[in-house]
């Protein structure tokens, strides 16, 4: 029996957290060499930790937090992670809020965009509609009572 193609995700999921794994450890020293971690801040103080390490980051090489906060977007949307308000307040505090806003924004368009693309190539309908098909039908009857297409 074949593999259903819903596991795509996986190896795909896995390049994408390597790529950001080695762009955070090359990220360029700072003066008293701050490190970024890979994980999710779960207090206030550690949102502000994290927000002053990439801010020292920010005033070294503007270029690197912007290529690093596009590529953690972007992969936290197209997967589906939760942590959007984490992102968007860091965004307002890096950047400022009109060009956090206007970078936001595009990076939830391209992300979201990137999340469909691998729905159909992963074949994530056809795998639900395999697996869960009572339940899918319910949602697209649902959807299509309220005027969603």
């Amino acid at each position: 029996m074949a593999l259903p193609r819903v596991l795509l995700i996986l190896p795909l999921f896995g390049a994408s957290m390597l790529g950001l794994r080695i762009l955070i450890q090359n990220a360029p020293s700072t003066d008293n060499q701050c490190q970024i971690k890979m994980v999710i801040p779960k207090s206030i103080a550690e949102l502000s930790e994290l927000n002053l390490c990439l801010r020292q980051h920010y005033d070294n090489n503007y270029l690197y937090m912007l290529t690093l906060f596009s590529t953690v977007y972007i992969i936290k949307q197209a997967f589906c992670i939760p942590g959007s308000v984490i992102l968007n307040l860091i965004a307002g505090s890096l950047f400022g809020s009109g060009l956090g806003l206007l970078l936001v924004c595009t990076l939830s368009s391209i992300g979201v965009s990137a999340c469909y693309l691998l729905s159909k190539v992963c074949g994530v309908e056809t795998f639900l509609m395999n697996y869960f098909p009572g339940t899918l039908k319910l949602v697209k009857k649902n959807c299509g009572k309220s005027g969603a297409k």
